[in-house]
């Protein structure tokens, strides 16, 4: 006999009849009759709905007389397995094998999806420290070439102001050249005015003594 349990709807596992007839696996329907819906010692058939009672009288506490009385409405069934049962049973067994290998799978995928999102995120992270740090980076270019673009600027105004003051000192240079020239000329000027003074001077002195005399001749010519 094969087939699989109508509740769990797996291959049966401690098969047991119930008096419909309808096979179920003994867990599958202990766990079906002892749901809140069915309530004292009874329980439908979850296939037809027929009632059956689910639980036993102990024997031994009964008189002897009302043995032949008493029926187990559960009875448990033995299958003997078939070769093509034992063949879906090694499929059954490949599968959960193979579902269990997918599992593993699965969850080593999300692991590592896992450590993609972590890895991604800190891409993204450092991608924005990055363009924070590029940008800070560009303003602080920004700033040393607007200072270099006042140096330049201090720099021209400077050389200006040196070649205007080279211009100037070399004026005054000339200028300076032609005042020397002049104050030698007036020295040289003055030396011959001296020297003409002296000149005049000697000259006076001469005439004043020339002048003496003839008053002196003139004085005793007429005294004579």
């Amino acid at each position: 006999m094969t087939g699989q349990c109508s509740i769990c709807l797996n291959p049966y596992r401690d098969p047991i009849s119930i008096p419909c007839g309808h096979i179920y696996c003994l867990g599958c329907l202990n766990a079906y009759a002892n749901a809140p819906a069915h309530e004292g010692l009874k329980a439908s058939c979850p296939t037809c709905r027929q009632e059956f009672y689910f639980v036993t009288p102990d024997v031994r506490i009964l008189p002897s007389k009302f043995h032949p009385f008493i029926m187990n409405h559960m009875r448990r069934v033995y299958i003997t397995p078939s070769e093509g049962q034992q063949e879906l049973v090694q499929q059954n067994e490949q599968l959960r094998a193979q579902v269990d290998n997918l599992k593993s799978q699965e969850e080593e995928l999300l692991a590592r999806n896992d450590r993609l999102k972590r890895q991604r995120d800190s891409c993204k992270r450092k991608e924005r420290e990055n363009a924070q740090e590029r940008q800070q980076l560009e303003r602080e270019l920004a700033q040393v070439r607007r200072e270099l673009e006042d140096a330049r600027l201090v720099y021209t105004q400077a050389s200006n102001a040196a070649e205007r003051f080279r211009d100037y000192n070399a004026h005054q240079e000339e200028e300076l050249c032609q005042l020397s020239e002049l104050v030698d000329r007036l020295a040289h000027e003055r030396d011959e005015a001296d020297e003409l003074a002296r000149a005049a001077a000697q000259e006076n002195a001469v005439r004043a003594r020339a002048q003496r005399a003839l008053e002196e001749r003139f004085n005793r010519c007429m005294q004579e």
